[in-house]
């Protein structure tokens, strides 16, 4: 309950409660390092200049957010030895703010699945300065209307071991807050994640059957995409596949309730950790990238430059006193480049002016 009263509606003990808590507390704080760390990345390498990699960034700000939403457990849930309390401030704003940043990692983790579905079968691009906006306002004001109802009608607060939508009232009796979470939460995710998992096992079959099927540049084409797509889907597969085994756990807790059974506590210890920690895939998955691998390894005063020329093929066959413009595969900026003076073919080149 709220407010320095005491109870406990799951009938957790004050000891699960504990170590619940600090499960939650340990495992957001990492998550919050991670994807914080992911952002940094993204500006260093200045990925944000390509558009894949600036969903990245997007879909890093809200887990970052997430991860601060259960920090503040810190503040909202107090056990002692005797009893948990509950300050009703924190409780109902680590709630809220729990919801809503799931609910903007679901919108973006739905738009890249989007972009990676375009690129796939109608290997075309919408119009990109649109689609972008129009993903950003999607993605900032759906969630509202999905998070401020309850705080409307009041239900955010205990629920269980945690802060969120409560299932049950002051006096453990069951309210209107499992109709929220169902119509709020479990249902329409459940629906996004069946969608996902359609999406992904079609987009993996078209990309490996084009790979083993087809020859030549068509083949190294699909074998790319391959490469490019995996780090792209793996953040949306992991939270679409977490969000199942929580709506799995949940039904599973839920019967055991109602037989009247002990809850079992390693479960509960898995799907907390699973939630909170959930921010530390994100910087592995941009590290998988090939592009940004590309650009970690590039030497920042020499670096090998793609020539925009009818000379592509043959290096050696560039006059030493010609200059030609050439993309840099580290900035992605266009430089003067002129051949080093060397012996053979597929001579490397040397910027010669440029940033």
């Amino acid at each position: 309950t709220m407010d320095g009263t005491t109870g406990n509606c799951p009938n957790f003990s004050y000891a699960d409660t504990h170590q619940l808590n600090t499960v939650n507390i340990v495992g957001s704080s990492i998550s919050f390092v991670a994807t914080f760390a992911t952002i940094a990345l993204v500006l260093v390498t200045k990925s944000y200049l390509v558009f894949v990699h600036r969903l990245t960034a997007y879909l890093a700000v809200p887990v970052c957010l997430f991860s601060f939403a259960l920090l503040l457990h810190i503040g909202a849930i107090r056990v002692s030895e005797d009893r948990v309390t509950y300050d009703k401030v924190f409780c109902t704003a680590s709630g809220f703010l729990a919801q809503y940043f799931t609910w903007v990692e679901a919108i973006i983790a739905l738009w890249i699945n989007v972009y990676v579905f375009e690129l796939t079968f109608l290997r075309v691009h919408f119009a990109r300065r649109k689609h972008e906006v129009a993903g950003i306002v999607l993605s900032i004001f759906l969630p509202l209307f999905l998070s401020w109802e309850p705080i409307v009608q009041n239900v955010y607060g205990p629920a269980g071991a945690w802060c969120w939508i409560k299932v049950g009232g002051d006096n453990c009796t069951t309210d209107s807050g499992l109709y929220y979470q169902i119509g709020l939460y479990y249902g329409p995710l459940l629906l996004l994640s069946v969608l996902n998992i359609v999406e992904v096992l079609g987009v993996t079959a078209k990309l490996c059957v084009g790979a083993y099927r087809t020859e030549g540049n068509l083949q190294r084409y699909h074998i790319t995409a391959i490469k490019e797509v995996v780090p792209i889907f793996i953040y949306p597969v992991i939270f679409f596949l977490t969000f199942l085994f929580g709506l799995c756990h949940r039904i599973s807790s839920a019967l055991l309730l109602i037989n009247g059974k002990h809850q079992i506590m390693a479960m509960w210890v898995t799907f907390v950790l699973l939630v909170s920690i959930k921010g530390v895939y994100l910087p592995v998955a941009f590290m998988l990238h090939p592009h940004i691998r590309t650009r970690l390894k590039c030497n920042k005063r020499t670096h090998f430059v793609n020539i925009n020329g009818p000379a592509r093929n043959n290096y050696s066959s560039l006059g030493t006193t010609h200059e030609y413009s050439g993309t840099d595969i580290c900035t992605s900026q266009t430089h003067y480049v002129v051949p080093k003076q060397s012996v053979g073919s597929h001579t490397p080149l040397v910027i010669k002016s440029g940033t």
